[in-house]
């Protein structure tokens, strides 16, 4: 099955939700980082179960490089790396070709097709981060370069995203995160100490105790 991290998760849920983290080890000092990188913003997901992820203000197309080649690994995931830390993947089941991929018939008899080769989350070792290349895009007036969605499909090493994040967002510690059949690197907020998942499990259970207490208290009176 070919899913992104998120799809993941929510195919596991309730069969894998262990969580086990770590804080990850800061770099001391200026850190080189790609010339193309000019920025980092954290998405908190605020209310939402979803994990932080990040978004990288860039110069250029990020994706593209020079003599970029794909390289099949595994039997079916298909990587490009350059030397700074970028990969861009894709995965694929079958024999690569422009043929369609038939999947089902519809009710109506139309027929369904889709496409691939197909998203999926960072293998071990890299992070999956989104960009907003300023080159291209002029947030309205006003609005701060991080206000678009961004595009996704970037994978940088571990040792670049790092470096990265401790040039942009210095304050923020990192943590190598595992559960629902994933792993990912995500910030966390100064104040939490631990991973986005842990502190809304603990806000949730707090709610629901003060909840069933209050019926408790309503049945009694």
């Amino acid at each position: 099955m070919m899913l992104s991290t998120e799809q993941t998760r929510a195919v596991m849920h309730g069969l894998d939700n262990r969580l086990t983290w770590r804080e990850i080890e800061r770099p001391v000092g200026p850190q080189p980082i790609p010339d193309w990188c000019k920025g980092a913003h954290v998405r908190w997901r605020e209310g939402y179960g979803n994990s932080p992820d990040v978004l990288l203000k860039v110069r250029g197309y990020v994706r593209d490089w020079p003599n970029k080649r794909f390289v099949l690994e595994g039997g079916r995931y298909y990587r490009a790396r350059h030397e700074d830390g970028r990969m861009e993947q894709y995965a694929h089941g079958g024999a690569v070709r422009l043929d369609k991929v038939h999947m089902f018939q519809s009710a109506d008899g139309s027929e369904i097709v889709l496409r691939g080769p197909w998203h999926v989350g960072a293998p071990e070792g890299y992070a999956e981060v989104a960009f907003v290349d300023i080159n291209r895009w002029k947030p309205w007036k006003g609005q701060p370069w991080h206000a678009t969605g961004g595009m996704g499909g970037l994978y940088l090493r571990h040792d670049t995203f790092v470096a990265i994040m401790a040039r942009f967002c210095p304050e923020l510690p990192l943590a190598e995160v595992t559960y629902g059949g994933a792993t990912t690197i995500e910030p966390m907020k100064p104040e939490w100490c631990e991973p986005k998942r842990l502190v809304y499990e603990r806000e949730w259970r707090a709610r629901q105790a003060e909840h069933d207490a209050g019926k408790v208290a309503e049945a009694r009176s």
